[in-house]
């Protein structure tokens, strides 16, 4: 039995350094948005480092870094399409932890504290004949319960701790002379929000099986 401790460390170490937190998430389109039409599903994943030191901080919110990001509508049949996210591109995540006020549609809509989770970034792409601006994930729990602070935290959500969870897609129309025109959005409900398990989860389980070996050993 010697030999099976090494072996498992030498599985283990190489996940030691890995932080990454990854989620999935889906929909369907509410509204038409040029060539794609309502109820069209859309679905993609993010990831950010954990732990992640704030690029800023303020009165109620942090910003961090996302590290990567895909985003997918359509489906087989009807010809899925990817924006492509370039790299200078940064999408940036913010987690606001009891904010006094709440605006929905340039309304405010009340006083009370709840926790926001939000990650936007610029896409400067076209979609069909829309020139899209900017994706923004916004996540929100009314009852402002699910975050303690305005640190990051690991892989731990779920799409029921929040009372809204919704998708914006800011566009233009397609280029008059090269010149993206008018302005619009399209809010889609993310009907799922699924945690990828984490590097730390397995590191967790891999220690637990080192731990009961050495406990059988002695």
């Amino acid at each position: 039995m010697r030999p099976l401790i090494p072996t498992i460390l030498l599985i283990i170490s190489p996940l030691i350094p890995l932080h990454a937190v990854t989620y999935y998430f889906d929909g369907a389109l509410s509204d038409n948005l040029g060539i794609w039409q309502a109820g069209l599903p859309f679905s993609g994943s993010f990831s950010y480092d954990y732990p992640q030191t704030p690029s800023f901080t303020g009165y109620v919110y942090a910003s961090y870094f996302a590290t990567s990001l895909t985003f997918n509508i359509g489906s087989s049949t009807s010809g899925s399409q990817e924006l492509t996210i370039y790299a200078d591109n940064i999408p940036r995540l913010d987690i606001y932890n009891k904010i006094e006020s709440i605006f929905l549609n340039g309304v405010d809509t009340g006083s009370y504290p709840h926790d926001q989770f939000e990650l936007s970034f610029p896409v400067g792409n076209y979609l069909g004949d829309k020139y899209i601006n900017s994706i923004r994930i916004s996540l929100t729990d009314f009852s402002g319960q699910i975050f303690s602070s305005t640190s990051l935290i690991p892989g731990t959500m779920r799409l029921s701790d929040f009372s809204s969870a919704l998708l914006y897609i800011s566009y233009q129309d397609g280029p008059t002379e090269g010149i993206p025109q008018g302005w619009g959005r399209v809010d889609s409900s993310i009907t799922s929000l699924i945690p990828e398990p984490s590097a730390l989860s397995l590191l967790a389980v891999g220690l637990g099986v080192l731990a009961m070996i050495r406990r059988r050993r002695s």
